[in-house]
């Protein structure tokens, strides 16, 4: 639903307003109040329907991964990290929320943590894109590019429309200066330019697993 409200936010709201009225406890309806208005960059009224959300319902997963997710951007990624860890504590295995505390990890430099996520990511899924992804920014790091390279290579293009992909392989139409991607037989074929923009390239702070549910990754 909430997908399909950003196409048309009205008929999307009149929807959820009619669903809320006729089941005021109903957890999913302020679930997809709080991606309907955080799809259209309405901060305070998601937070507000998530909130409102885990009052009716503290252990609910999905809304402890989408507080924290907004939590990024509101109370910073200590404290959106807490919320991840909530909701992996209630569901060990979930897959979402291993690659949203992983990213989180990421962010804050935790590179050890976010491999420990990862790798019971890929234990299941050993080619999952957000988690190539996420180990591809660490390598980068570390100025290991041409591993960088390679993991994304085994993406096989599920993140070609994923920003912050696109912004780390230099191929974002924003800032399409910040990375240079040489040939692969070149000795560092894929290495970033040392500019200020280059400084935020390798963040992961952009919600992956909100990728994945705004279809930015395959199915």
């Amino acid at each position: 639903m909430a997908q399909s409200g950003l196409k048309n936010p009205d008929a999307a709201n009149r929807e959820l307003s009619a669903a809320e009225a006729a089941d005021p406890g109903n957890v999913r309806v302020k679930l997809e109040q709080a991606r309907l208005e955080a799809g259209a960059k309405n901060i305070p009224a998601a937070v507000s329907a998530v909130d409102a959300a885990l009052k009716l319902q503290p252990t609910n997963v999905r809304a402890l991964m989408l507080k924290g997710d907004l939590s990024r951007g509101t109370e910073g990624l200590a404290k959106a990290l807490g919320y991840f860890n909530q909701a992996l504590q209630i569901d060990p295995g979930n897959f979402e929320a291993l690659i949203e505390r992983a990213a989180t990890y990421v962010d804050l430099r935790r590179e050890q943590e976010a491999r420990a996520d990862l790798k019971k990511v890929f234990a299941v899924v050993p080619d999952h894109p957000l988690g190539l992804y996420l180990e591809a920014v660490m390598r980068a790091r570390t100025g290991d590019y041409a591993g960088a390279q390679g993991l994304m290579t085994r993406t096989k293009g599920a993140l070609d429309k994923y920003p912050p992909a696109m912004l780390l392989q230099g191929r974002s139409p924003m800032r399409p200066t910040t990375w240079s991607r040489r040939r692969s037989t070149s000795a560092t074929p894929w290495r970033p330019r040392r500019t200020r923009r280059s400084r935020g390239a390798c963040m992961a702070r952009r919600s992956c697993a909100r990728a994945m549910r705004m279809g930015r990754s395959p199915p």
